[in-house]
């Protein structure tokens, strides 16, 4: 668990720092802190509600795949025998 929290945490400053730049150790540390701080002083109901909004936020993945207009056979050949270019 500790693990996969640590790869969720420096996923998560991977992609800040590829909308807006900087250091991903810093982002990660302060994602870190952050999560920490929100779980030790923000009331059980409230981080519930803020964490339903969030996994809500994690279902749009799932919603584009349906509405985006994709060629699947193409998708799906190129996954087997990906195009190589040098």
């Amino acid at each position: 668990n500790t693990l996969n929290l640590a790869a969720d945490i420096a996923a998560m400053a991977e992609a800040l720092r590829l909308l807006v730049g900087g250091s991903a150790h810093v982002y990660a540390v302060t994602f870190g802190l952050l999560c920490l701080v929100l779980q030790v002083f923000l009331p059980y109901q409230t981080y519930v509600r803020w964490l339903k909004w969030l996994t809500l936020a994690l279902l749009s993945y799932v919603a584009v795949v349906f509405t985006v207009q994709l060629d699947w056979w193409t998708v799906a050949r190129q996954i087997v025998r990906p195009p190589l270019a040098l």
